[in-house]
């Protein structure tokens, strides 16, 4: 900062205090900015920047691909902010009144670098990397891909297949970070080979994959020195009165980014959409159907300590790598998740690699309907997953336990009313219908999302993981169904006697009783209910 000589009105005053963080292992006190504070006129700052757009990567995608490296990096900017400098003339919006002793009088100072706590400074930082690797990225190829897309603001996280291809980008990510005035530190990997030799290394054994943990009641940590992704729990002190608005705001603090934990996670949503269901206001008591289950839910969170699941989904060296992903819907909720199948020789494994949740509206629909919205986001979510991935698969499968649906996907949408219609074309534009199989339900991991779990059932679910080698991991129905004649007529009184006198014949050969004549009632009552048995 830089002292400022001639007073003048023009600018803005920056409220700042001491921020204390004794969780940190490097800065315990830092300086806080204000910068929402109303001024007199009645606005702040941060009303009238221009934030930007976001340039950068999602935590969710970073995360994907940060599951994808069999060796993998992790670092940070040293005061990233404070490296870039902000023209000279817009540096009066950044004034702060400031003395180094109290014997001395207060001065106005104005800061000369990016200041955190404005709404434009992470645009800026970001900015500023994307234009240090397009500057110097010809010298540096490795790194620069890394610097344009693996970071999430000034926390790094990226990796290699091979230890020496993960050196090779280490020294370069610290070169090129070098040209820019930066300085790479706190390193982490699951290889301490990679960072044996580095003076920065971390001596921490878990990296938080979450930017704003600080606010979280559940975090998701990567555990270096098992490689395994690990979920912590603060404890929540017990109220004796919960209301609706202190419910909800527990709830926002349940963070998943990829939906390791979808079951569980459901489970509170459908008891927020319960809530918001009541007449209840939002300093209400929560009323008594939903507040029990909810206290058993809580006490239970704890367990979720104990749950990991491993960081890379693949082997190292692996022959073949397939994607799997799998869709289900109840009344309550619907959701998708992604598996991928590494294969090494005669052994393969499944891992759970992502997973999305919706609540269902609040407008009934039909469970049809349901299991169509629940296909859609499937293959939105592998969108994201393929675009994400720089793996190669040699095969994508969909997998749902509604034969409705499949039914759906590989037909032609103008033959379906407009709601249905632009679903199975979204589907058909995102994936290939003839990808899409058939599951039982007993073997679909969707089904937990669409149901929600409690911890306590969710610790013992082992189709969950689907961590499997060796073994079948799913038995389907790739060709014909238990019951697919009702696909092949349109008229429902011509099915009717075509399925009556399927099961006339199966009588036959079971050497019974059966009628010779024309079908009776009670044949044509039977064939309807095996059909509306079927397309459930």
């Amino acid at each position: 900062m830089e002292r400022i000589r001639s007073s003048t009105d023009q600018g803005y005053y920056l409220h700042h205090q001491a921020v204390v963080r004794e969780s940190s292992l490097t800065t315990k006190l830092r300086v806080g900015f204000d910068v929402s504070a109303k001024t007199t006129t009645g606005i702040s700052l941060n009303d009238i920047l221009m934030v930007g757009p976001t340039i950068q990567n999602g935590i969710f995608t970073l995360i994907l691909r940060f599951r994808q490296h069999p060796f993998v990096l992790s670092a940070d900017i040293q005061k990233m902010y404070r490296q870039f400098w902000v023209h000279p003339e817009d540096r009066k919006y950044q004034k702060i009144l400031w003395r180094y002793s109290t014997d001395e009088p207060l001065r106005t100072y104005q800061l000369k670098t990016v200041t955190y706590g404005t709404s434009v400074a992470p645009f800026l930082a970001v900015r500023c990397l994307k234009k240090l690797a397009e500057g110097e990225g010809s010298l540096f190829p490795i790194a620069a891909e890394a610097l344009k897309n693996n970071f999430y603001v000034d926390d790094l996280l990226t990796g290699a297949g091979l230890v020496k291809d993960a050196e090779q980008l280490r020294d370069q990510l610290i070169r090129l970070a070098n040209r820019g005035g930066l300085r790479l530190f706190k390193w982490i990997s699951d290889s301490q080979e990679v960072i044996n030799d580095l003076p920065d290394c971390s001596n921490q054994t878990s990296f938080k994959l979450d930017p704003d943990h600080a606010t979280k009641t559940l975090g998701v940590p990567w555990n270096s020195q098992e490689d395994m992704l690990i979920f912590e729990v603060d404890s929540v002190p017990e109220q004796e009165l919960i209301s609706k608005r202190v419910m909800l705001s527990q709830i926002a603090k349940l963070y998943d980014p990829l939906g390791l934990l979808a079951p569980v996670i459901m489970y509170a949503k459908i008891k927020m959409q319960q809530l918001w269901k009541t007449t209840t206001k939002w300093d209400d008591l929560v009323p008594p159907e939903i507040l029990s289950p909810w206290r058993q839910y809580q006490k239970q969170l704890h367990l979720l300590n104990h749950w990991k699941i491993p960081r890379a989904v693949q082997d190292p060296g692996a022959d073949e790598l397939q994607l799997h992903g799998f869709a289900d819907a109840s009344e309550r909720a619907y959701g998708a998740c992604i598996y991928v199948r590494s294969t090494r020789g005669d052994e393969y494994h499944s891992t759970l690699l992502c997973a999305k949740s919706r609540v269902a509206p609040i407008k009934n629909l039909s469970m049809p309907r349901l299991e169509l919205c629940a296909a859609v986001l499937l293959a939105n979510l592998c969108k994201t997953v393929t675009n994400s991935f720089s793996l190669k698969f040699s095969k994508t499968g969909f997998w749902s336990d509604s034969t409705i649906t499949l039914n759906r996907i590989s037909s032609s949408p103008h033959e379906y009313k407009t709601f249905d219609a632009n679903r199975i074309a979204e589907i058909q534009d995102l994936t290939p219908a003839t990808n899409w199989k058939y599951v039982s339900s007993k073997e679909n991991p969707a089904d937990f999302v669409s149901r929600g779990q409690l911890p306590q059932e969710f610790i013992h679910n082992t189709l969950w993981k689907m961590k499997r080698k060796g073994t079948t991991v799913l038995t389907t129905f790739t060709g014909k169904h238990k019951f697919h004649l009702w696909t092949r007529f349109s008229s429902l009184p011509k099915l009717l006697r075509v399925t009556a006198y399927y099961f006339r014949f199966i009588q036959k050969l079971r050497k019974q009783a059966c009628h010779l004549n024309s079908l009776s009632p009670d044949e044509l009552r039977k064939a309807l209910y095996h059909i509306m048995s079927a397309i459930q």
